[in-house]
Order: C-alpha cells, then sequence, then structure tokens
C-alpha cells in the first residue's frame, strides 16, 4: 500500500461550527494546537483566549501562544457524528496544517488512529464512526513539510555548489624577470681556435670552457 506507516493522517472537523480542513491527526502530539491565521477564520474575538506557557518541539526555538481556548469538534456525519470540547493553544507555526489534534483530543474522543489505512475510529452514540484520512492533503503536507526542512538547512538560498564556484581561484605568483641592456651586460673576448683571429666575445661571468 502506497505511502503505510509513511503519509500522516489529515481530516477535516468541524470547528465551531466551521469546517476546517488540513487538520493532523497526531498521537506523538502532547497538546492541541490551532494556527493563529485559521483561528481568525472562525471569527472568533481574541479576547477570549486564556494565557498559556510556551511550548517546543514544532520548531527550532520555543513558540509563543497568543492563547488557549476551548473549541467544539465534531467529526463524521450528520447521521453518525461525535463532538467534543478541545482546548487549542493558538500560535503562529510554519506547518501545512490548520490545526494540530493530539493526545489530550484523541483521549476524549476515544480515538485510534491506524496509519496504515489512513483512518480514525472512535465511538459515537450511533456505533463505531470511522473517519477517512485525505490522501492527497497527506502527500501535499509531506511535500510542503520538506521544502521546510530544507529552508531550514539553507536559510541563505545559496547553492553549496555553486557557492564554491564562486570562490576565486589565486594564481601563483611569477616573479617578473626584465631583460637586461645589452650596453650593461659584461662582456669578454676568448680564443675559440689555434689561431689568434679564431675569438668570440662572450658575457663577462661565462667561463671560457
Amino acid at each position: 500500500m502506497a505511502g503505510a506507516g509513511v503519509l500522516p493522517i489529515i481530516t477535516s472537523p468541524v470547528v465551531a461550527n466551521i469546517r476546517l480542513h488540513h487538520v493532523l491527526i497526531d498521537g506523538g502530539a502532547a497538546l492541541n494546537i490551532i494556527s493563529h491565521a485559521a483561528f481568525k477564520q472562525l471569527q472568533i474575538p481574541e479576547s477570549r483566549l486564556a494565557p498559556t506557557r510556551p511550548f517546543s518541539g514544532v520548531g527550532p526555538v520555543p513558540i509563543y501562544p497568543k492563547g488557549k481556548i476551548d473549541l467544539p469538534v465534531t467529526f463524521g456525519t450528520p447521521e453518525k457524528f461525535r463532538t467534543e470540547n478541545v482546548q487549542f493553544d493558538v500560535a503562529e507555526v510554519n506547518l501545512p496544517f490548520n490545526a494540530i489534534i493530539g493526545r489530550p483530543a484523541l483521549y476524549r474522543f476515544m480515538a485510534v488512529a491506524h496509519y496504515g489505512y489512513l483512518v480514525v475510529k472512535m465511538p459515537s452514540p450511533a456505533g463505531v464512526l470511522t473517519v477517512l484520512g485525505d490522501r492527497h492533503a497527506a502527500v501535499a503536507a509531506v511535500e510542503k513539510l520538506h521544502a521546510l526542512a530544507t529552508d531550514a538547512a539553507n536559510p541563505a538560498g545559496d547553492n553549496p555548489s555553486a557557492s564554491r564556484a564562486k570562490v576565486p581561484v589565486k594564481e601563483p605568483k611569477v616573479p617578473k624577470v626584465r631583460p637586461s641592456d645589452p650596453e650593461d651586460v659584461p662582456v669578454k673576448t676568448v680564443q675559440i681556435g689555434a689561431e689568434p683571429s679564431q675569438t668570440t666575445r662572450i658575457a663577462g661571468n661565462l667561463g671560457e670552457k
């Protein structure tokens, strides 16, 4: 099964009477998070936010939420559904999700996630409720997370190989030799044959051999 155990479970529950897409089901998260941008779409006054503490684990630095708030979350259809009040931390998070449903909310729903089939099952008044994950949204989220990780590892956007190509290569310095003026070079006359007239002129710093 393609993506089995690798893709995240992305759902679209109703949060405060608004259908909220790109909501991650994360049993490894110790809290429930809703992005500040998604919270503003709910048109809830920020004056309703209560103080909360910073948290870490979502990025390289601690995140200071704008506050926390309890919101009704509904999974399912009008024929079979379940609603629970979930406490969210409202924060600016650089993630491809509008919200994260973590362990505290999954406990309230008594939900079980199956990552092989990308489904979540939970009890409801009308029987077992099966929530299907959005596979296309999951693939897009993985690609976005990969892009974010790449940008974080290379914040300047430089190509390492290109950077190396830009480094100028210093050529070794070769001492420049200025040819001597012929008038400045000392010369002397040497005999090269048996006859006294068989002579030649050579530089004064050379031997006669």
